[in-house]
């Protein structure tokens, strides 16, 4: 073995010493059955939702409810609840919801902040975006600007985007693959019995949205993906980011993605995930790549332009139409309208769209000065 292969071994075996202590500091039941904990739990899932009833009434009994939470979790009793189930549309996508009751999203919190939170987030990549302190929607929009700026010094416009979409991602989630992920995290039996439990929940197949259990599963569960894909012989010459199940990989050569699809749908069966035939593909660089909603052009000299997508554009035109239609009946007043509108103009602050606003804003105007809608 050669100096450099010891040194590497060294601080390999360093790494894991390392991941393995800190994984003792947080594999422990007593992180979430803590009075102290449980409080600050509910004081957590209060956040927003204090204009609903049950909220308030846990807010008004909250030292008892943290007693009862304690001695429940203590005895082992199922802190399951139901779901209240009902749809709401995204961006003209029905998505079916199963919000859990209040008492269980206390002990959701406290698993979720106490546990799987810092044992999850330690093994993701960097540009893992989605449901992380610090990062979001604009985290991974400012990462795709920064892959394109970096890869333009290198290669210029000349090159090629992989998309990568899972289908029906939430509701193809195996749970035999989840709770092997949670098996080598945690090997507190009380903190694998409680994960199980709320994977459980959902049936055979699929986590349901609505619970921040499922959402740190969600983010979780394709990591291996992510690993394979930066960690290749050509990980050095792409540029990769992930948002949930859309991901994007930036690289020369039509030849170097088809390799790196072929390892993708490798640990897609693994994982027994489907990807959707439809949203993955290979576009040109310089013909603009559609990522969460933007359109990202990468010029000849440079520059960046971020376009919203078009059929956002379509959506939001027909909807404001059909509110100034309500308010004209009478049935939806014009302050509610003008705060939406002005809701998602602020959303287009940061894209090269000041144009498609001042357009959509005549419409507003239009209504102002009496003419058809």
């Amino acid at each position: 073995m050669t100096r450099r292969e010891k040194r590497f071994e060294r601080r390999k075996l360093k790494r894991l010493n390392k991941q393995r202590a800190f994984a003792k500091q947080v594999d422990d039941f007593k992180l979430i059955c803590d009075r102290t904990r449980i409080f600050d739990a509910i004081d957590s899932a209060k956040k927003r939702v204090m204009w609903k009833a049950s909220t308030q009434r846990w807010s008004m009994h909250q030292l008892f409810m943290t007693e009862r939470l304690y001695r429940d979790l203590k005895a082992g009793k199922d802190v399951r609840r139901g779901f209240s189930k009902f749809y709401i549309y995204e961006r003209g996508k029905r998505r079916n919801i199963s919000a859990v009751k209040f008492y269980e999203r206390v002990v959701q919190k406290a698993l979720c902040q106490n546990v799987l939170y810092p044992a999850f987030v330690r093994s993701l990549i960097y540009d893992n975006g989605a449901s992380q302190q610090g990062k979001g929607t604009k985290f991974a929009a400012d990462r795709m600007v920064t892959a394109l700026r970096r890869y333009y010094k290198r290669n210029g416009n000349n090159g090629y985007a992989l998309l990568i979409d899972f289908k029906s991602y939430f509701d193809n989630i195996n749970h035999d693959v989840v709770k092997a992920i949670c098996c080598k995290h945690f090997k507190d039996p009380r903190v694998r019995k409680l994960c199980f439990d709320f994977i459980d929940a959902y049936g055979d197949m699929g986590l349901g949205l609505g619970s921040e259990t499922s959402q740190l599963f969600a983010i979780r569960y394709p990591n291996r993906i992510d690993h394979a894909v930066t960690e290749t012989n050509s990980g050095h010459k792409i540029f990769y980011g992930r948002y949930m199940d859309d991901s994007y990989i930036i690289a020369k050569d039509k030849i170097t993605l088809a390799k790196i699809l072929n390892k993708i749908k490798y640990w897609c069966n693994r994982l027994k995930i489907k990807l959707s035939p439809k949203k993955t593909k290979i576009v040109a660089i310089k013909n603009g790549v559609l990522w969460l909603k933007t359109k990202y052009y990468l010029t000849a000299t440079g520059k960046i332009i971020r376009k919203p997508c078009r059929a956002c554009i379509t959506r939001e035109r027909r909807k404001l139409k059909k509110q100034l239609r309500l308010c004209i009946l009478g049935r939806l007043p014009y302050a509610s309208i003008e705060q939406s509108f002005e809701s998602w103009a602020g959303s287009h602050k940061r894209r090269n769209a000041r144009l498609t606003v001042w357009k959509m804003r005549q419409i507003l105007k239009g209504y102002n000065h009496g003419k058809k809608i």
